[in-house]
Formats: C-alpha cells, sequence, structure tokens
C-alpha cells in the first residue's frame, strides 16, 4: 500500500509526509491564522486535500495549478470565515478568483480580528453573524502595521451585522488612527453595525473619493475623536456624481474638537449628486462647532435632512448653545432666496430639546439661527423663540394661540392656558373676549391673570388700563379729583406720568418735570430738582434747562473735599498733611520740632554706640572673667 501510495504521490507531484500530519488549530471566538497556510490557503488539512484527489481522479494535476483546480465558480463565492468555515481570514478568502469578481462573505467567529486592506476591483459583501441580537464583533489586530481596521482603496463593499471595536475610551487608553478609511472605492455601505469604544486620531469613518456612501441603521456610541470630527468625516467624491447617503443611525457621547457626530466637507468641489442625512438620533454629542451636524458644501442636486432628532447636543467652545445641533454652510447664495425658510424646509420633521439649535450661514452674506419642533412638542419658550410650531403643547413661558392646552401640567392651568387661547385685542375683536397687550389695552380687555409672564405682567396691565382712562391734564397747577395724565405743557403735582418711553412725552421727561425745584441744600426724601443756587449731592439734575446746563450741574454736585493743611497742627499726622520740604515752609510749620523735624545723622551715631556697649557687656567681659 504504501508503494502504491509512492508512485501515486510520484506522478500527482507533491510529496507525503508519512510522519504526523498537521492539522489546523481553530479558536472559537478569534480568527486565528494558523502558521500551516497561507493566507489564500481554505482550511483544509493535507490528508484532506490528498483524499479528495483520490476520489476525483480527472482533478489530478500538480500543486502548482491546485488553486486554479479550487477556483470557486460563482455559486461557490459565498464563503464562510472563521471556524469550521472556509478561510481563516477575509483577505484569504479574496485571494480567490470568483467569477465576476463578485464575494459573499460570511464571518462565522464572534470575535474576528483582522486589518485588512481591498486593494481589487471587486465587489465584496461581508456579513457578520447577528446570532440573538449580537453582531459579529471585528476588532483591530494590534500588532498590525496598518493604520485601520478596514483600508479600501477599490471595488464596491457592503458590510453587515458587524460591531467594530475601539480599544477603550478611557483616559490612559491608546489611540486608534480610524476605523474606516475610504480613499479611491465606489461603492460603500455600512448596514446594521455599530462603532463603539475608541479614542481616534480621526473620525472612525473617513471618506474621499468615492462614488456612494451609505451607513445606515447602525450605532456609533461613546466616541472621543481628538481630530476635528468624533464618528463619520466625509468630503468631495469621485468627480461631480456622487452621493451621500446617512440614514436611521444613533449616535450617542460622540465627541471631536469642531464636529461631534457627522462632518460633511466637500467645499467648493463640483456639485454632488445627493446628500441626505435622515432619520438620525443624535444625543449627547459636542464639538466646539457643533455637536451634532454639520455640512460646508456648494451645492447638491439632493439635499435632505429630515426627521432627525437631537437630544443634550452640545457646544464646547462657547457658553451659549445656539447652533449646537447643526451648523450648515453654504458657498453661495445661488439657488437660495430666502436662506432660513430654506433650511426650515430641508430640515423637515426634525426635533430637539434645544430652541434656535440649527445655524446657517450663506458665504459672507447672510446667517441664521432657527428652531426646530421640540422633543416633548411642547411650545418653545416665546422669550428665546417666539415662532412656534402649530398644534404645541401651551406652556406658562409659551402659549401662542393654536396651541393646545396641557391635560396634566400642574405648572399650567387649565384657567391660565384658556386665558392664552384669547386672541390679543385689536380694533376689531370683542374687547370682553380678547387680550391686552402693551400698548393696546382697551377699557374691557382682560389682564393676565398673573406676574409670571415676564414678556407682559398684570401688574403692568392693570397699570396701562388705570392709565389709559385718565384725562390729560389742562392745567399746571391744578390736578382734578380723578386725576389726569401729564402732559408736557401741564403737570401739576399728583399728576401721572407716561408709564414709557415710547411717546413724544417720555416717563423720564416727566418725572423731571413734576420735582419739585431746590429750596436748599438738603434733598428732601421725595426728591428735588437742581438749581443754580441749591444743588445737594443726590438732587436731580435738569436736561433742558438752558440757564443751568447738566454739564455744570454735574459739577457742582460733586462734593469739596477739605483742604486738611488749611488748619494744621503740631499733632496733625503726615498722612493728613505731608511736611513741607522747603525750608522756609517748614520753619512756619507747627510741627518743625515734632513730627516735621529734619534728622541730623547724631540719633543714628548713639544708637551705633549704644549697640557696641551692648556687646561688649554681654560677650568681652565673661570671656576676660573666665581667662583670669
Amino acid at each position: 500500500m504504501i508503494i502504491i501510495l509512492a508512485v501515486a504521490s510520484l506522478s500527482l507531484g507533491f510529496s507525503l509526509d508519512f510522519g504526523k500530519i498537521d492539522s489546523a488549530i481553530h479558536e472559537n471566538t478569534t480568527a486565528h491564522l494558523s502558521p500551516q497556510f497561507s493566507e489564500s490557503e481554505p482550511l483544509t488539512t493535507k490528508s484532506q486535500q490528498f483524499i479528495s484527489l483520490q476520489k476525483d481522479t480527472a482533478k489530478l494535476q500538480s500543486t502548482k495549478t491546485r488553486q486554479k483546480l479550487q477556483k470557486p465558480t460563482n455559486d461557490e463565492c459565498s464563503l464562510t470565515v472563521g471556524d469550521g468555515g472556509d478561510y481563516n481570514s477575509v483577505v484569504g478568502a479574496l485571494a480567490f478568483e470568483c467569477e465576476d469578481n463578485y464575494y459573499d462573505i460570511s464571518l462565522k467567529y464572534s470575535i474576528h480580528i483582522e486589518n485588512l486592506i481591498i486593494d481589487q476591483d471587486s465587489t465584496i459583501h461581508i456579513q457578520g453573524t447577528d446570532i440573538e441580537e449580537h453582531n459579529t464583533q471585528w476588532n483591530s489586530n494590534p500588532t498590525d502595521q496598518s493604520l485601520y481596521t478596514i483600508e479600501l482603496k477599490k471595488g464596491r463593499l457592503n458590510i453587515l451585522f458587524v460591531d467594530f471595536q475601539g480599544l477603550g475610551n478611557e483616559q490612559g487608553s491608546p489611540l486608534i488612527n480610524s476605523m474606516i478609511r475610504i480613499d479611491g472605492a465606489d461603492t460603500v455601505i455600512f448596514e446594521e453595525c455599530s462603532f463603539c469604544s475608541a479614542i481616534s486620531t480621526f473620525a472612525l469613518i473617513r471618506a474621499v473619493d468615492y462614488s456612494t456612501l451609505e451607513v445606515r441603521y447602525s450605532n456609533f456610541t461613546d466616541i472621543n475623536g481628538v481630530g476635528e470630527t468624533g464618528a463619520i468625516e466625509v468630503s468631495a467624491g469621485k468627480s461631480n456624481d456622487w452621493t451621500i447617503a446617512i440614514s436611521g443611525n444613533y449616535f450617542d457621547n460622540c465627541v471631536g474638537a469642531k464636529y461631534g457626530a457627522i462632518c460633511v466637507q466637500t467645499g467648493s468641489a463640483a456639485r454632488g449628486r445627493l446628500l441626505s442625512i435622515g432619520s438620525n438620533q443624535i444625543e449627547n454629542c459636542a464639538g466646539g462647532v457643533t455637536g451634532g451636524i454639520h455640512v460646508n458644501y456648494a451645492d447638491f442636486r439632493d439635499l435632505y435632512l429630515s426627521m432627525n432628532t437631537f437630544i443634550d447636543n452640545r457646544i464646547t467652545d462657547s457658553q451659549g448653545q445656539f447652533g449646537c445641533d447643526a451648523h450648515i454652510y453654504k458657498q453661495s447664495i445661488i439657488g437660495v432666496s430666502d436662506p432660513v425658510q430654506y433650511y426650515k424646509e430641508k430640515f423637515e420633521d426634525g426635533k430637539s430639546n434645544n430652541p434656535k439649535s440649527i445655524f446657517i450661514e450663506i458665504g459672507d452674506s447672510d446667517s441664521g439661527y432657527f428652531s426646530l419642533n421640540s422633543v416633548s412638542n411642547k411650545c418653545w419658550d416665546a422669550s428665546i423663540e417666539p415662532e412656534y410650531f402649530e398644534g404645541c403643547i401651551c406652556t406658562a413661558q409659551g402659549h401662542p394661540t393654536e396651541c393646545a392646552c396641557p391635560d396634566d401640567d400642574p405648572n399650567y392651568q387649565q384657567d391660565k392656558c384658556d386665558f392664552y387661547l384669547l386672541p390679543v385685542c385689536s380694533s376689531g375683536s370683542n374687547p370682553d373676549q380678547c387680550r391686552c397687550s402693551t400698548s393696546n389695552y382697551s377699557l374691557n380687555c382682560l389682564c393676565p391673570l398673573d406676574d409670571l409672564d415676564t414678556t407682559y405682567t398684570q401688574t403692568l396691565c392693570l397699570d396701562e388700563k388705570e392709565y389709559a382712562q385718565l384725562p390729560p391734564c389742562i392745567s399746571d397747577t391744578a390736578t382734578p379729583q380723578e386725576g389726569c395724565k401729564c402732559t408736557i405743557d401741564n403737570h401739576p403735582a399728583n399728576c401721572v406720568c407716561p408709564l414709557n418711553n415710547d411717546g413724544l412725552y417720555t416717563k423720564d421727561k416727566c418725572l423731571l418735570d413734576i420735582l419739585h425745584r431746590c429750596t436748599t441744600d438738603a434733598t428732601p426724601a421725595s426728591g428735588c430738582k437742581c438749581t443754580l443756587d441749591n444743588h445737594p449731592t443726590d438732587c436731580t439734575c435738569p436736561t433742558d434747562d438752558p440757564d443751568y446746563i447738566s454739564t455744570k450741574c454735574q459739577e457742582d454736585k460733586q462734593p469739596v473735599t477739605p483742604d486738611k493743611c488749611a488748619s494744621v497742627t503740631s499733632t496733625t499726622p503726615e498722612v493728613d498733611c505731608a511736611c513741607p520740604t522747603d525750608p522756609t515752609q517748614l520753619e512756619l510749620d507747627p510741627r518743625k520740632d515734632t513730627i516735621c523735624k529734619p534728622s541730623t545723622g547724631k540719633e543714628a551715631s548713639g544708637s551705633v554706640r549704644a549697640v557696641l556697649n551692648l556687646i561688649v557687656a554681654v560677650v568681652l567681659i565673661p570671656s576676660l572673667a573666665l581667662i583670669f
């Protein structure tokens, strides 16, 4: 039998090893390239190869042509990588020639470790396990020299059910350069994948010079980007016929130096075919410019930014959070007549929990903020965002007439909500069924129920209604019993001044007019108007008196600092009045023999003698006593 096998081996052109036959060693969880095989070999032992040749003599050829014999047909290009599969690695599977250059590769490992570079013009479909809602976990090989987990230079790639794991997101974890690098490929699609726990030098997915990039139904979580962008960074594609579609994804805690979740930087490049960023949820993401979506572009034939939800995103380089969800920069105004309205339509059906969270810029010509509908569907605070979405839920701070009263809001009772649903009074409205407003307070209009709405309080409304019913004063000396409105010509005692400074006769001017003139240098409790002869420090200067202008009044009101040297005595401290330096002036100063007495130098020499005497008494005399 041995002789027969030896003859067969010679005729087949390969050698036999009669020692122990090596077999591939497979691990259950991680991709392992066995040293017995090159990356292009299928996972079969040498004995299995020989047995298969024995069974099919038509395939008996030399080992030089063995790979061609095993070249899969189109049906056979559904390949498996991993435990019990056809190959140890994706690289190994791609080394075989498939008809039409189409590869359908299934990953068998629950954890796959490989750095993959694709530089062939093929269509490649890679699918993870998706067992019990757990995808195959694809880790980068930490010992590999490649900068990326997957680098795609040519061809078409579709990846499904794969979780790309970083090396941790804790302080002190090593940096990864990026997970996916696309440069020169045609169509690239990631679907139902995840990218998480990474501290990266660049965005986890980076794409340039492509035809189509699609990322859909995938998760990006806990990404700390050291570079400009956290999760996805896309530049211009090939020529002017490229597509970007990022839809149905979830971004959570994605951080970049400038942009948190998504950055599309096509700049002034040729016009793209499609940009669609829609139906994503972006939350807890942050960047110096915006936490959510940044787009810098010249033009797209079709642009969709609708149905995105933004929650708790933030700008790291600013105290304010306007623009925290998106920053859109269009290179020129061409094709956009009303920028804010144009992008409101593009962001249709979007939601956020921050007002004015979208910031747009059109070259150097125009910019503006606007709000999406709130996540809670409550109306925005009218003091921040006066515009509203029809049908929003009324709140104490936001209550347009078209809002819907809440069913169970303890902070916003039904009677108050009903009040704000009334129309503001106008010339054609029913005065008993309309709300008073600033400068519009008819006799029977309804005032707010309290002072909580600071834009127009109940107190101000009642004051305005009372003021509106007063007649104008017709005398400068007498005030009628019912009171009267002060006028520019008549402002008797107890007249009522205007409530604001809006009219020709302002509140400030009126308050000055009704002040009494100061009669002494003491100001009465009710105040008084400064005069040329009497101007206490807290009087009110006139503004229209030609004989006593305001600047002169302000000077007169300044308190006079007494000259303490005018009445100096022998005990006046030097800090209050400095000693004269001129000998003549010093001779006249009563402190010349005390505080201001010049030093002669004798006091210093006497002090020196006293110190020397002390040294002799303490040191020298006891020393001499010891000697004698």
